[in-house]
């Protein structure tokens, strides 16, 4: 089982999306974690250890005259620096990690929705998803949400 909130669920099995180290130094109980602490020790390791998440950008697009409504595309885009994905990953931990990201998701949902130019005339939305390391924002991580520094919105200027 797991602590959510105080609140002890118990359960055979757990299903998290907060990723392993989380859901196993955080969300199971100190008094079960000896059953998963082979598997804590192991993601401590730092060839194991996750040091990057993903961040999301929704872009809203303004289209007066409906010019992009049949023009934007309706798949999605993985794009890359190269070919060599590990070396892009090198590059990026090492560099200065704002001027070049080592890949991109982009997706324009409202180009796949056949009902959204009716619902929401003259607009668009697209979806862009990149990497981020941690220690890149970890000095902002007890800021609360909607509250947070000005420094923090000087780094999102960077990226945006």
């Amino acid at each position: 089982g797991v602590v959510v909130k105080g609140e002890h669920i118990l359960a055979k099995s757990v299903v998290s999306s907060v990723g392993a180290p989380t859901t196993m130094t955080r969300l199971i109980p100190e008094s079960r974690r000896s059953l998963v602490s082979k598997y804590i020790d192991i993601m401590k390791d730092a060839n194991v250890a996750s040091n990057i998440s993903l961040m999301s950008m929704f872009v809203g697009i303004r289209d007066p005259d409906g010019s992009l409504t049949n023009n934007l595309p309706k798949s999605n885009y993985w794009i890359h620096s190269s070919w060599d994905h590990d070396k892009n990953m090198e590059e990026y931990c090492k560099e200065d990690r704002f001027t070049k990201f080592p890949a991109f998701f982009i997706s324009f949902s409202s180009a796949k929705d056949p009902d959204y130019a009716s619902r929401h005339p003259g607009k668009h939305v697209a979806l862009v998803i990149g990497p981020c390391l941690y220690n890149a924002v970890e000095q902002f991580e007890n800021d609360r949400v909607k509250h947070r520094s000005k420094e923090y919105a000087a780094l999102k200027e960077k990226w945006e």
